[in-house]
């Protein structure tokens, strides 16, 4: 089985992000926020990982997540944290993308 690494690692950088904005700014709302969508795209990473994969999961939660994150950049023009975890998002969103392109090939070759 190939793991979603990358989905891995995207996952750990929000949940920590949240868990920073806890820390930081005494923000319960960044804390649940970032372990729900840490939880919810370490789950998706691990769907990801099967045979076949299924990144629908994943795919979904990382649209919302740069969604959010970018309209929240654009209101308020800083880039820590809405437009750092927009961008993290828009990575995993990317190449969550080209591991199932790459499977749906290999599927129809």
């Amino acid at each position: 089985m190939q793991y979603d690494y990358i989905g891995f690692i995207v996952a750990a950088l929000i949940a920590i992000g949240g868990a920073i904005g806890y820390f930081k700014a005494d923000s319960v709302a960044s804390l649940i926020a970032g372990l729900a969508f840490g939880i919810i795209l370490a789950v998706g990473a691990y769907f990801n990982s099967r045979s076949p994969p299924k990144p629908l999961l994943e795919l979904v939660v990382l649209l919302i997540l740069a969604g959010l994150m970018f309209f929240r950049y654009y209101k308020s023009g800083n880039f820590m944290p809405a437009g750092l975890t927009a961008v993290i998002a828009l990575v995993g969103l990317v190449i969550n993308s080209i591991i199932y392109y790459d499977d749906l090939r290999n599927q129809l070759s």
